[in-house]
């Protein structure tokens, strides 16, 4: 996070951001540990169901951390069960706004990762079809970025 600061002080100048996740997945252990750059929090998906967002303090976007006063970021925590999944994703996800103002919403995405994780879709397949989702929902222009990264632990051996 650090070095993402620097570079993007240095290249683009001090009031120039982005906003962000870092993450780390102990694959053997199911210890998935992250720090938070200004996005809303990861969704934990358990046996078909959303069960919870994950708690992370947010730090400031990337490439401003010069005005948060050089406190270290919250590094973020959870132990996975087999099969878990995290969704981590970009506000531009829930405010997707259809012609007339309804945005795409936090509960429309939890519906819709609770019947793709109990559908049995595999990890790209439920990707793939929320993207078509937010699409559709947005009238097949985006106003914002929609970013999503989903992580499912299935322990080795």
């Amino acid at each position: 996070a650090a070095s993402i600061d620097r570079v993007l002080r240095e290249q683009l100048g001090r009031s120039r951001f982005a906003t962000g996740q870092l993450g780390v997945l102990d694959t053997a252990h199911g210890v998935l540990r992250w720090l938070n750059a200004g996005h809303p929090l990861p969704l934990l998906i358990r046996q078909g169901h959303v069960v919870e967002a994950l708690e992370c303090a947010p730090r400031l976007p990337f490439g401003l951390n010069h005005l948060g006063g050089g406190s270290a970021p919250e590094i973020a925590e959870h132990q996975l069960e087999p099969g878990d999944g995290v969704l981590f994703y970009s506000d531009g996800i829930v405010e997707a706004r259809r012609v007339g103002g309804e945005e795409f919403g936090a509960d429309r995405l939890q519906d819709f990762l609770s019947a793709a994780f109990s559908g049995g879709l595999s990890p790209a397949e439920t990707l793939r079809r929320l993207s078509n989702a937010i699409l559709d929902h947005h009238g097949g222009q985006l106003q914002d970025d929609a970013t999503t990264l989903l992580v499912v632990w299935r322990p080795e051996g």
